[in-house]
């Protein structure tokens, strides 16, 4: 499977961060693990695997089979 650019690979989204109301940035407590578990729930519900998250940094990671099932249409509202 894969021709071109449709192969494996690991996707790293920047800025991915939870807020509290005020807009400051939320590293730990209950809704920190709230929020990674959900990032996990939907690398697990787009077929791909979670790698990790950087808290520090916003950056989560996670890797696709292929893209050919993807679109952009698709919603990664957290």
């Amino acid at each position: 499977m894969g021709e071109g650019l449709n192969k494996p690979a690991e996707i790293s989204l920047y800025k991915i961060v939870k807020r509290d109301a005020s807009g400051a940035i939320i590293r730990q407590g209950e809704d920190f693990q709230k929020f990674v578990h959900k990032l996990k729930l939907m690398s697990s519900r787009q077929g791909t695997e979670f790698v990790s998250y950087d808290e520090e940094k916003g950056i989560w990671k996670f890797r696709v089979e292929h893209f050919s099932r993807f679109s952009s249409s698709t919603s990664f509202e957290i």
